[in-house]
């Protein structure tokens, strides 16, 4: 199914939502970075399981290779991140 179609079938909003894609080779090398895997099925994309945190700054602050993390694990990640982007703004700040 197009990524156009996942908002037809799952219930919520999609305006926080950010695809991101590029060329095949691009595609092969992010992919790959994570260790996600991707292969044609019969013209559709199947893929393993693969959830990144990453943060304000773009750094991978952790990757979850399989779907026995929880939310408050991911939460806990996102906040840590957070807080340790506003602390090196704070840093930036001081120091100018």
């Amino acid at each position: 199914m197009p990524l156009g179609g996942v908002a037809g079938v799952i219930e919520g909003s999609f305006a926080r939502w950010e695809f991101a894609t590029g060329s095949e080779e691009e595609i092969k090398a992010i992919t790959g970075f994570f260790g996600l895997l991707c292969w044609n099925d019969q013209g559709h994309i199947t893929h393993s399981l693969r959830t990144a945190i990453i943060g304000p700054s773009g750094k991978v602050v952790q990757v979850y290779g399989d779907n026995l993390w929880t939310a408050e694990e991911a939460v806990r990640e996102i906040r840590r991140a957070a807080a340790t982007a506003g602390a090196s703004e704070t840093r930036k700040r001081e120091e100018r």
